[in-house]
Formats: C-alpha cells, structure tokens, sequence
C-alpha cells in the first residue's frame, strides 16, 4: 500500500466483519467535530493508491479531490481480500459489510461528528454505495454516481452468467424499495443513463433523489457533483436530513 503524504491521509485500520481492514484517512485534528464521508473508487479491485491524492484534469477526476480539500474527513477504505486485508474478493457482496463498519471506524474519533457521517462513490463504487444503502441506515446520506442496476454488468469482477439468488443479492435495482437512507443517484446524461432510469422505476417510496446532468458523461459529472455535495453538507446539520443537490448547481460548477 502506497505511504501518502501526512498532511493529507494516514494509514489507518478499521474493524470489519473478518478482521482488520486498511484505510487512507484524513489526519485527526483538534477542535469541533467534522462532516465525514466514507468514499468508494471506481473498478473492481476494491484497493486504494496513490492516485487519490494526485490532482487529475477536472473532466476526469476521480480522486475525490473535492472532499479532500474540503473541511471534513474523508476515508477510503480497501474491502476484503485487498492490501493485506482478509478474505477475499466476493464481488458485491461480503464487500457491503466493510462498507458499512468503516462508518463505526468514522464515529469514533475525536474529530468527526457520528451523526454527520455520509457514504459516496463513483461507477463500481455507486453500485457498492447503492447496495450498502438498501442493507443499513448507518449512513446519514449517500450519493451514487453511475451506478449499475445490476452488478453482474460488472463482468470483470462478477462472474459472466451469474443467475438466481447469487445475482439478486448483488442488484441494486432489486433492493430500491428497501432504502430508508436519503440517497442521490447522479449521472451525466450521455453516461448511464439507461442504468439510472432502471434503478429509479423501482424506487417505490423510497427517498432517492435521482439527478440528470444535462452536457456531462460519466466522469465529467464527477468533479462538479463532489463539489455541490460538499457545500450541500456544510450546512446539512441538524436532526433532519437537508441537502440541496440538483443538476442545475452541478452545471454551473462546470460551466
């Protein structure tokens, strides 16, 4: 695992369902609790390196840059069978279980505010976040970029012909209805936007924001939509859920 530079993340570990699992985290810093956002890479590896703290063109940034230079702790855990971790890679499934205790990891320091603790990701990592959201509440928000219905789409990581019970589990599109959690689901319309239309068909009564970005793609909405949720949590405090996220305020911030 890449050593990143102190100012910006320390290695830490977190307590998960097999055993102790590895993290980049924002360092802990004296005075009033933070915002904290858990963050999920894009691809299937579930691993973290040291393009998360290396400044990508802003149309394909996907080092969650916007949360890092932001007033608030971000951390980005690797998952099972990753960097030494244990287990193995069970692709979308034992995954969602990491996902959630990195939360417990988050609320217990000193300098995080456990009830103003958000979950992200991008591509893969939507996917993750979406299928973490419909199996806990643990999260305060949660905000899915270009995630997929259905994770056997995924067929680098999930084996081609999957079927059955084996790839329900692993379907966000399955589980919408299940999601108690405000969730945001945020893609570029010339990105998936088929895959977001599937998933918001079966929302049900669920509260799940979805949001088209009209001239965006799948990455180029990235950056823009970090950086409108990273003002939306600054001031969503409180007992009650706030945040103002549209598309119109993602495209002004690409503009």
């Amino acid at each position: 695992m890449d050593e990143p530079p102190p100012e910006l993340f320390s290695i830490v570990h977190y307590d998960a369902p097999l055993g102790s699992n590895v993290a980049y985290a924002s360092p802990v810093e004296e005075g009033a609790r933070r915002a904290a956002i858990v963050w999920l890479v894009g691809g299937s590896d579930w691993g973290v390196s040291e393009t998360m703290w290396r400044d990508e063109p802003r149309e394909n940034d996907q080092s969650a840059s916007a949360f890092r230079k932001a007033d608030m702790v971000l951390m980005l855990p690797a998952l099972r069978g990753w960097h030494d971790n244990p287990g193995d890679n069970q692709c979308f499934l034992g995954e969602v279980d990491d996902v959630i205790a990195a939360a417990d990891y988050l609320a217990s320091r000193p300098d995080v505010d456990p009830d103003r603790i958000y979950l992200g990701g991008h591509s893969t990592g939507g996917t993750m976040a979406l299928l973490a959201a419909a199996s806990s509440n643990r999260y305060r928000a949660v905000f899915a970029f270009g995630p997929r219905e259905d994770a056997t789409l995924h067929k680098d990581c999930v084996p081609e012909g999957t079927t059955g019970e084996e790839r329900r589990l692993r379907a966000p599109v399955e589980h919408m209805a299940d999601i108690t959690t405000p969730t945001f689901v945020i893609e570029g319309e010339e990105g998936n936007l088929y895959q977001l239309r599937l998933l918001e068909e079966r929302r049900g009564d669920a509260p799940i924001t979805f949001i088209e970005v009209p001239g965006a793609d799948h990455f180029t909405v990235l950056l823009p939509g970090e950086e409108t949720i990273v003002e939306a949590i600054a001031t969503d405090v409180g007992d009650e859920v706030r945040l103002s996220i549209t598309a119109a305020g993602i495209l002004s911030r690409m503009q």
